[in-house]
């Protein structure tokens, strides 16, 4: 499936990662990634500070917190990822999350399901996130790994903290951001 056939996930009609977060409710969030710009974060290692997606969130769900994770691997892999909980929402089992998946000079696919877990060290900053990316929910799942190579850094957005991460996919090694905002993100673009 390339999550083009159901709200979700996907691709979008310029070529763009696409994940909506609360489509099933009628509104919600949708994240944007670029994949040059995601590619690109290979090349600007450690030291990137540009996000690769937009982010646009309807009326209401300004006020939800939102995790987004972005991650370009060796071999051209592609991940994008990102997750809410409602408000009132009792835990972590409650959260949302969508990810995208696309290999080198394939059509991206929306994951059937993905479990995220993140590990906070005692700054409050993230250090290490683990994922589970099941394809086919009957099969075993992929498993993605995290871990924090540079501290806190918002930059000019207030409302984000960002985390430049390794990542690792099937043995194969990758870099990205792991980026959390906490309020109004009703216009949170890439910097």
């Amino acid at each position: 499936m390339n999550g083009t056939d159901r709200p979700g996930g996907g691709v979008n009609g310029a070529g763009r990662l696409l994940v909506e977060l609360g489509a099933d409710r009628g509104s919600g969030i949708r994240i944007e990634w670029d994949p040059e710009r995601l590619r690109s974060l290979r090349q600007s290692g450690r030291e990137t500070a540009e996000r690769p997606w937009t982010l646009e969130a309807a009326e209401g769900e300004r006020a939800q917190p939102v995790r987004v994770l972005s991650a370009a691997f060796e071999d051209g892999s592609l991940l994008a990822v990102a997750a809410t909980r409602s408000p009132g929402a009792a835990g972590h089992d409650e959260e949302e999350v969508r990810a995208v998946l696309a290999h080198r000079d394939e059509q991206p696919v929306e994951i059937a399901d993905t479990l995220l877990s993140t590990q906070y060290g005692p700054d409050g900053a993230v250090t290490r996130v683990g994922l589970e990316l099941y394809d086919d929910p009957e099969g075993p799942p992929r498993r993605v790994a995290g871990d924090r190579l540079t501290g806190r850094g918002a930059g000019e957005a207030r409302s984000a903290d960002s985390v430049v991460m390794s990542f690792r996919i099937d043995g194969t090694d990758g870099i990205g951001h792991y980026d959390s905002i906490e309020s109004d993100h009703s216009r949170s673009q890439p910097k």
